[in-house]
């Protein structure tokens, strides 16, 4: 093989630090890491106090299975640092926004923070995969252990909706408990 000074055959090539379809020196578009393509490409962003929109960074989203519950974590797409990690919320809490077929926002209150966010995607396919992962069916309570107590505390804990008096919450949790 012959070589050019500097350049490296193709399956010798390292992109460190680099994210992203990026061309190598070979001509082909390069995807990324296997969990990248897992993971959808999303802009994050807040409300701030004057009810304008802040964009917090662009980054994969995925939600991820965390000590018996799921949560919505953004990392940022250079970097890898994390954008934002949160618990998910009931699917009630989450609205897809946008102009009939092409909704591509999703937008929250954080109940426990009451900071609104959004997330816009640029791809139909990256807003339904993360649509659908916050619509799957969600446990009421986590299955305990005891990374869980603390959330177990706090379901049960004053004000909490388990609490209420009979009705949906109540009845699905006598449904989660029987199974």
């Amino acid at each position: 093989v012959r070589r050019r000074r500097g350049v490296l055959p193709c399956r010798a090539r390292a992109w460190r630090g680099v994210r992203g379809r990026l061309p190598d020196i070979c001509g082909r578009t390069r995807g990324g890491t296997a969990a990248m393509k897992q993971k959808s490409r999303g802009k994050l962003y807040w409300l701030t106090q004057e009810s304008t929109w802040e964009d917090r960074g662009t980054g994969f989203v995925s939600v991820v299975e965390v000590g018996g519950g799921r949560r919505l974590l953004v990392e940022d797409e250079v970097s890898g640092h994390v954008l934002h990690d949160s618990k998910l919320w009931p699917s009630d809490t989450y609205q897809l926004k946008g102009e009939g077929e092409k909704q591509k926002i999703i937008v929250w209150e954080d109940p426990e923070s009451q900071q609104d966010w959004a997330l816009s995607f640029q791809d139909l396919a990256d807003v339904a995969k993360i649509w659908e992962k916050i619509n799957e069916k969600q446990r009421l309570l986590p299955l305990p252990s005891r990374d869980t107590l603390p959330e177990l505390g706090r379901a049960f804990g004053p004000g909490s909706p388990l609490l209420l008096p009979p009705g949906q919450h109540r009845e699905a949790l006598a449904a989660e408990c029987a199974s």
